[in-house]
């Protein structure tokens, strides 16, 4: 959070841990503040690890838009993150495409997004072909 009042980083957080405290009761929090003079803005990110990863979200504030519907926004899509069917979340799989198109191996998502798809396209333009297989999960193969 960048020059905004601190209560609105506060808002943001107590709305995701009300929708997020059933699923995960030990819930550790930190709140981050810069001032800036040439910024304002806020936003929230969240993260979970589990046995086998580490998923996450985030949700961005704009003017107008009140701090519990960020939260809100965040812990909804962590939640469908955890309760999904992938392995990494939806923006982790984009990042993984180059280590798998080098070395081969599989990788599963909940959703394809359309920077996964672009990776993809961009990978076979190097002459590496990721096979997407688009079920239950999204399942990427090299």
């Amino acid at each position: 959070m960048s020059n905004l009042p601190e209560d609105i980083a506060r808002r943001m957080k107590h709305s995701a841990l009300r929708i997020l405290m059933d699923l995960m009761p030990k819930i550790r929090t930190e709140v981050w503040g810069r001032r800036n003079p040439r910024d304002r803005g806020a936003g929230i990110a969240l993260w979970a690890r589990t046995e086998r990863s580490v998923l996450g979200s985030d949700a961005l504030g704009a003017k107008g838009v009140p701090a519990e519907r960020v939260g809100t926004e965040a812990a909804e899509k962590l939640k469908a993150e955890l309760s999904g069917p992938g392995a990494v979340d939806a923006h982790a799989s984009d990042m993984l495409l180059p280590y798998l198109a080098r070395n081969g191996g599989t990788v599963a998502a909940g959703v394809l997004t359309s920077h996964a798809e672009t990776m993809v396209w961009l990978l076979s333009l190097f002459g590496h072909e990721i096979r997407v297989d688009k079920g239950e999960k999204v399942v990427f193969r090299a």
